[in-house]
């Protein structure tokens, strides 16, 4: 009876250590996402930026009010457009961070 408990107790302990095991790598394959994906945010976010600049340079160059307007038109569809691709890239996240998060909910499938 004690080597059957023993048995029991060393393949629940192996069943844990697999399943930290999986979990750890999983967090670490999500890291690595998230820093891919923020790293591409900090760039959008530079551009975006140096096109804001660009276009304050350019206000000086308007002659009428038309022009201004135009360029402010230009300006607000840019940012509008580029926070609506950041939206789309977060939403759909990075293939690598849905591999893992399905690497960490399928062994608790399969539990159930």
């Amino acid at each position: 009876m004690a080597e059957s408990n023993a048995i029991k107790d060393a393949s629940l302990m192996t069943a844990m250590l697999r399943g930290a095991e999986t979990w750890a790598n999983a967090q670490g394959e999500i890291l690595a996402s998230v820093e891919t994906v923020w790293g591409e945010w900090a760039k959008r976010q530079r551009e975006a930026a140096d096109l804001s600049a660009h276009t304050l340079q350019r206000i000086g160059a308007c002659r009428t009010p038309a022009d201004l307007l135009r360029l402010q038109q230009q300006w607000l569809l840019g940012t509008v457009e580029r926070a609506a691709a950041d939206i789309d890239r977060m939403a759909k996240g990075s293939p690598l961070a849905q591999e893992a998060l399905r690497t960490v909910t399928m062994p608790a499938q399969a539990a159930e």
